[in-house]
Parts: C-alpha cells; sequence; structure tokens
C-alpha cells in the first residue's frame, strides 16, 4: 500500500476504478475522502454507519476487484487496533460505533453534458447510491440542475463538486461564480456540495448558512500525510467550519 493525500490510504489495482472508503454516521457523512482529481468512470466505495442500514459485503469485495480502495477516518477517535472488514488500512471508529456497512460513490469526469448524463445513468444501473458531479471537468455551458435531476431521477444522491486548480482540480475561472454554481446545486436538489477547508473560517460558515444541503469539507495534500492525531485535528477543524462531512 501507498499513501497520498489527506488520511488517504491506497491499495493499488489495476482497474480504471479508483475506490475511496469513506464513513457516514447517522443521516449524515462524517468522513469522505480528500482525493486527487477523478478518474473519469472512477467508483468510490463508501463505509456508511447508520441511516442507510448494513448493505451485503459483495459492494466492498467488488471495490476491491475494481480498484484502489481509500480508507479515510474521522471525525471520532481513530482506533487502530484491527483493519475494518472489506477495506484495507485501519478501522474507523465514529463514536462507539464500528459497522461494516458499505455505499458505493462514484465520480462523474465527462467534459459535455451528454457525456455526464450517460455517466450518472451508467452509474445507476451499476447500482451506486452516491454520484459525485465533477463540474470542474466539464467544458461546456452546463445547467447545474439538470445533472442533479438526473441523479434523483434515478433514485441516487449526488455530490455537486467544482474543485479548483489551487485545490488539484480542473476550474481556473472566476472564484465568486464557482461557488454561486455550488449554492445553485444545493438549491437544486443535491445531497451535498463539496467545498475546500482552505477557503477560510469565514467563508465556510457564511457558505454552510447559505447552501440547502450538506457539507462536505475537503482538503488535499500530495506531498505529505500527517499523524493520525494530525488527522483528528484536522477534522475537528472541519466541523469547526461547518462541515457534515471531512
Amino acid at each position: 500500500a501507498s499513501c497520498g493525500g489527506v488520511g488517504e490510504c491506497v491499495r493499488g489495482g489495476t482497474s480504471r476504478a479508483g475506490m475511496r472508503a469513506s464513513a457516514f454516521r447517522g443521516t449524515g457523512l462524517t468522513a469522505r475522502a480528500a482525493g486527487r482529481t477523478a478518474v473519469p468512470g472512477s467508483v468510490t466505495a463508501v463505509a456508511a454507519l447508520g441511516a442507510r442500514g448494513s448493505r451485503s459485503r459483495r459492494e466492498t469485495a467488488h471495490a476491491h476487484q475494481r480498484g484502489k480502495v481509500r480508507l479515510v477516518v474521522g471525525p471520532g477517535p481513530i482506533s487502530s487496533s484491527q483493519s475494518a472488514k472489506g477495506t484495507t488500512g485501519r478501522s474507523v471508529a465514529v463514536g462507539a460505533a464500528e459497522q461494516e456497512s458499505c455505499m458505493l460513490c462514484t465520480s462523474v469526469t465527462a467534459t459535455d453534458v451528454a457525456g455526464c448524463l450517460v455517466q450518472i445513468d451508467e452509474a445507476a444501473a451499476a447500482g451506486v447510491d452516491v454520484v459525485e458531479l465533477r463540474l470542474d471537468f466539464l467544458s461546456e455551458h452546463f445547467e447545474v440542475a439538470e445533472l442533479v435531476s438526473r441523479c434523483a431521477s434515478r433514485g441516487v444522491r449526488s455530490i455537486a463538486t467544482y474543485r479548483p486548480t489551487w485545490e488539484g482540480g480542473q476550474y481556473d475561472g472566476d472564484e465568486d461564480a464557482r461557488l454561486q454554481v455550488l449554492v445553485e446545486a444545493s438549491r437544486s436538489g443535491a445531497s451535498y456540495v463539496d467545498l475546500e477547508y482552505k477557503l477560510g473560517e469565514e467563508r465556510l460558515l457564511s457558505l454552510k448558512r447559505e447552501v440547502g444541503c450538506g457539507v462536505i469539507v475537503s482538503d488535499h495534500d500530495y506531498e505529505r500525510i500527517g499523524s493520525w492525531e494530525d488527522l483528528n485535528r484536522l477534522v475537528s477543524s472541519m466541523r469547526d467550519r461547518g462541515a457534515d462531512v471531512a
């Protein structure tokens, strides 16, 4: 295994699918991968703690078979006593609960709207639970409401991500315009929007009040991984900045 990025432990694979494991608690996510730029057609393995109930191990096994698995921890204390079943790395403890259920999330990275719609349909047909809309990959005009609506019509949750170049993404335009698209996505029914930790506490808390959905706060460091204590402090800081998901 090799590690890169914040809280990311990657197990190599040959598939073009890139898998991520994250922790959910209650009705919302409580930990999420701070991953690299998505691979077209990539799939994320998400360990669900709570609302959706137990899922079979088929999805988790599928994650291993298809490519890379990332285990991301937080925001509660991290237990390193044993490996989480169906994943690699360390087990995830959120509060007193530690569960094995799994959800799958795929990133949509097409460069045109038609391609995005096709990828959403394919993801839903494949049985994923969550679709991450990587809006920064789009090279043509788009209506985010159309993409969010397509996810809803196919019975999958959606994450709106509009990653700027300064955080490893593709978008290099006006910052206010970028954030306004994410606000629009939330008002159009997106389940979550992904906001960068480096936006700062004041901006993040302001956006938290403005959006009408769950907020993912993410941070990306491809040079080093901090200690488990560093990661816990980071997740705690993310929660202070309004994160429903770290």
